[in-house]
């Protein structure tokens, strides 16, 4: 068994005893009084926020991921490639994976 395949079993077990403890339908209702959830973006977007990045090499499932010697070339490459892209796009335009441009034109 890989260490994904223990954490996987171990949120299995830890979500029947969870459902066992709570049927859906209290877990529903108590959900009805929850505020919703809060945007974090006008935060992160405010003067003096920063964001932290991780490099991922490794995964215990995938193994290797990518061999990056250098994680502070690759993030200036990140930043020139969404400078370009964010000086390209419409403010109503969207990718295939739903970013809009608009977002990345606040990234940098």
């Amino acid at each position: 068994m890989s260490v994904l395949d223990d954490i996987v079993a171990g949120v299995r077990i830890d979500l029947a005893e969870r459902e066992a403890a709570t049927g859906l339908a209290d877990l529903r209702a108590a959900l009805a009084d929850v505020d919703p959830p809060l945007d974090p973006m006008p935060h992160l977007r405010a003067p003096g926020s920063s964001v932290i990045a991780e490099v991922k090499r490794r995964s215990p499932s995938k193994g290797d991921l990518a061999d990056i010697p250098d994680p502070a070339e690759l993030a200036s490459q990140v930043v020139e490639v969404d400078q370009r892209v964010a000086g390209e796009c419409g403010d109503d335009e969207q990718d295939e994976v739903g970013a809009r441009c608009s977002s990345l034109e606040q990234l940098v």
